[in-house]
């Protein structure tokens, strides 16, 4: 019996000890008895945020702020509704297999990547250095801290990614002349300066132009700029993801490129080995790192930050629309998306 095959048994015999002898489906009732089995470490004594798990948990599920968890605050409701896909008041044993898949295996059965994003020369001490850069932050820091992480913990997958650009590249404001600039850009390429947003022509995009920030040159393919710190240990059997490969657009994240007209391999890798849960570290968080977790969270990973494995550009426009989701400690993402 293969293992997916042995999965698909358990899940099966699983779904049986939870429903009644003569039902298909798991009631509202016996779907609470579901969740009180499945979450059997739960500890009261434990702080979330300075305050006691259970009243961090209350105030979360009290969806009407009265001081009572009602019926329609009720989180087992509320998760049945999100898991009852067709809407019939009964979590059959499709609903409850694609349950499985999505929600209790990231719980019972973790598997954690690191993705390491742009820890390289140019943005650490060369042509785009982040102490250089508005926040003047010293990405030097990042690196111990991040080799501890990589070491220490067991990870499914260690993923280290690069900005890897032409030397051709439409980010570089030392090419902002080389192509023809649309009539509605508020700059001209003669006037544009270091951070400015242009936009090109592009026949192939809906709206006929690209919009793009203007970046001194860094990170050319093959060049001492593009290299990781020399003090950033690769670990063995880890994966390298090239991005900003393309001259013609810009990609800050390391699944897709700006305007998502093609993807990287990151998502086939991560899905292939399991992963559930991503943890994106690295520079710059406003930019490069916020794009790629934000677009691990819009695949459905569990998404994880921390302010002291990463550090600022400092300029909020490149991550216009991010949310924080690095503020100096672990936040965790919604974990029930779509794969």
């Amino acid at each position: 019996m293969s293992l997916d095959d042995t999965i698909s048994t358990n899940v099966k015999e699983c779904f049986r000890l939870f429903t009644k002898a003569d039902q298909s489906s798991l009631g509202e009732k016996e779907f609470s008895t579901f969740l009180a089995r499945l979450f059997t470490d739960y500890d009261e004594t434990k702080t979330v945020e300075g305050q006691n798990v259970a009243k961090h948990l209350f105030q979360q599920f009290d969806q009407d702020h009265d001081g009572k968890i009602n019926f329609s605050d009720n989180v087992a409701k509320h998760l049945f509704q999100q898991f009852d896909q067709d809407h019939d008041g009964k979590i059959n044993f499709s609903d409850f297999e694609a349950m499985w898949k999505k929600w209790v295996t990231p719980i019972l059965q973790p598997k954690c990547a690191i993705v390491v994003v742009d820890v390289q020369n140019d943005f650490i001490s060369g042509t785009l250095a982040l102490k250089n850069c508005p926040a003047q932050e010293d990405a030097t820091k990042v690196v111990p801290v991040i080799n501890e992480l990589t070491d220490k913990m067991p990870w499914t997958m260690v993923v280290y990614t690069y900005d890897w650009h032409p030397q051709d590249h439409i980010s570089f404001y030392e090419n902002r002349t080389r192509r023809p600039v649309h009539p509605s850009s508020k700059v001209t390429a003669e006037e544009a300066k270091v951070q400015d947003t242009i936009r090109y022509v592009a026949p192939s995009l809906e709206c006929g132009y690209y919009e793009q920030i203007l970046w001194p040159l860094h990170c050319v393919q093959g060049t001492w700029g593009a290299e990781l710190h020399p003090d950033l240990v690769v670990r063995p059997g880890s994966r390298k993801i090239f991005k900003g490969t393309n001259p013609e657009i810009d990609s800050y994240s390391a699944f897709w490129d700006n305007n998502k007209l093609s993807s990287t391999s990151l998502h086939g890798d991560l899905r292939a080995a399991g992963v559930t849960d991503v943890y994106v570290c690295g520079l710059a968080t406003d930019v490069c790192v916020g794009s790629t977790a934000m677009h691990a969270l819009e695949l459905g990973y569990r998404t994880f930050g921390h302010g002291r494995l990463c550090r600022f550009h400092g300029n909020a426009r490149p991550g216009a629309g991010l949310p924080h989701v690095f503020s100096g400690r672990l936040k965790l993402s919604r974990g029930s998306g779509r794969r």
